[in-house]
């Protein structure tokens, strides 16, 4: 079981910080969305981004650009064209695809990449095939931007809580970001990819998961899609612990930082 299986659930489980740090890049780090412009949304998910970017251009009362979204998940692209009808995307078109291997994408296509929370995510051996692939269908004068996590509550509940029940360390392990919330890690990869040192920003995004009281928290944690996730490799015997040890990593956060830590990176490469 992967997070594909849980695809119908990720949007509204993870928009609420998603849409701070996307509005932070679309604000503040790349050029302003325009009508003629196109958009990869990559790593798409259910079209969190590509939601963003719909609802600012309704916002300003302008047509939406073109936009492309790419994701590795079947379930995901099932999701994200279920909310082009819902939504009425209609310049945007959704497809299944490897960020490894772009081949649905022409060289120097897009105005604006961005790849939200995904980076990490890649396998070490083919994270400089994935950002030479972004490089080569992001135009000249073009930007890629990413989020990449550098604090991250999340990952640390999922640990504590598979090593509460008993589950193996190199499970336990698979949900530690290691090198990836390091702003060199990041950097590195878009240079081997091919953008040019001088070209790759780095800005720091601090955020939270909400200042909802203990009951709000723990119930958002044991809702149907972070319960899915953090419990996909335990047995049945122990899947009624979760909401228990969630709690407890939840009172240990707070306790230890005062509030649940969602802080990230944004990078952005120029072309």
């Amino acid at each position: 079981m992967t997070l594909n299986s849980f695809a119908h659930l990720y949007e509204e489980a993870t928009i609420v910080e998603t849409r701070r740090s996307v509005l932070d890049i679309l604000d503040n780090h790349v050029p302003k969305i325009h009508s003629d412009m196109s958009i990869l949304d990559l790593a798409c998910g259910s079209g969190t981004v590509t939601r963003i970017i719909y609802e600012q251009c309704a916002a300003r009362n302008i047509k939406p650009p073109r936009v492309v979204g790419v994701d590795i998940g079947p379930n995901f692209i099932e999701a994200f064209n279920e909310n082009k009808e819902a939504r009425k995307w209609e310049t945007a078109k959704g497809y299944v695809g490897d960020a490894s291997d772009l081949h649905m994408c022409s060289d120097n296509e897009f105005d604006l990449i961005i790849m939200s929370y995904a980076l990490f995510a890649v396998a070490d051996a083919v994270a400089h095939k994935v950002t030479a692939e972004i490089y080569r269908v992001l135009k000249p004068g073009g930007v890629a931007a990413f989020t990449v996590w550098r604090d991250n509550f999340i990952s640390r509940m999922l640990q504590e809580t598979s090593a509460a029940v008993g589950r193996p360390e190199e499970e336990i392990r698979r949900f530690d970001p290691g090198k990836w919330s390091l702003e060199e890690t990041s950097h590195k990869t878009l240079v081997a990819g091919g953008f040019k040192p001088d070209m790759v920003k780095t800005f720091r995004h601090d955020d939270t998961f909400g200042a909802l009281d203990k009951s709000s928290l723990i119930d958002r944690f044991d809702s149907p899609f972070w319960k899915n996730v953090g419990t996909m490799a335990w047995t049945e015997e122990q899947k009624p612990r979760w909401r228990a040890e969630a709690e407890k990593s939840i009172l240990k956060e707070q306790k230890e930082r005062g509030a649940l830590q969602g802080n990230c990176w944004i990078f952005t490469a120029e072309k």
